[in-house]
């Protein structure tokens, strides 16, 4: 992992005690336990087309607004 970025999550507790007997179960550290759910929750969008062109969309409003800013 390159340069990695701290991050504080809030949580239900139920969540965080069901994701923590999950990760001991599991012998893994929470941490570990997040980046894999979320290293799925990616790829999950990665494979997903129809995300992909909501994303493409918000990416090019976004440009548009970006390029509205710079102009005098």
């Amino acid at each position: 992992m390159s340069d990695p970025k701290v991050t504080s999550l809030r949580m239900p507790e139920t969540m965080t005690v069901e994701l923590v007997a999950i990760a001991h179960a599991r012998n893994i550290s929470l941490a570990d336990a997040l980046r894999e759910a979320l290293e799925e929750f990616i790829t999950a969008r990665r494979n997903d087309e129809g995300f992909k062109e909501r994303l493409k969309k918000v990416l090019e409003e976004d440009g548009e607004v970006l390029d509205s800013l710079g102009e005098e």
